[in-house]
């Protein structure tokens, strides 16, 4: 039997993997041709569920839907936020420097 189309797992890891300053881990624990979900660890030490789909991202127990990762995790997680402001800061700080 032949694995599902992997567009959804790709893009679910590639966008977490961009926003490891804001999470303490990451795994993705499934996808099908329709959907990737993963397990997330937040700086706060709690666990939730992220599902990928054409429709955004979700945290498996809402049903409030994202258009991006990072606003999904700006609404979940102060410390997320916080850290994604010093890394922008940090980036704007770099572009004044050039």
């Amino acid at each position: 039997m032949s694995q599902p189309p992997s567009f959804y797992r790709d893009e679910l890891r590639k966008i977490l993997s961009e926003q490891s300053f804001g999470v303490s881990s990451f795994d993705i624990t499934g996808y099908s041709a329709e959907d990737a979900t993963a397990s997330i660890r937040l700086l706060e030490d709690r666990n939730v569920t992220v599902v990928l789909t054409a429709r955004g991202y979700q945290v498996s127990s809402s049903a409030s839907m994202y258009e991006s990762i990072e606003s999904l995790l700006q609404c979940i997680s102060p410390m997320y936020t916080r850290k994604y402001q010093e890394v922008l800061v940090s980036k704007l700080g770099q572009l004044s420097k050039d």
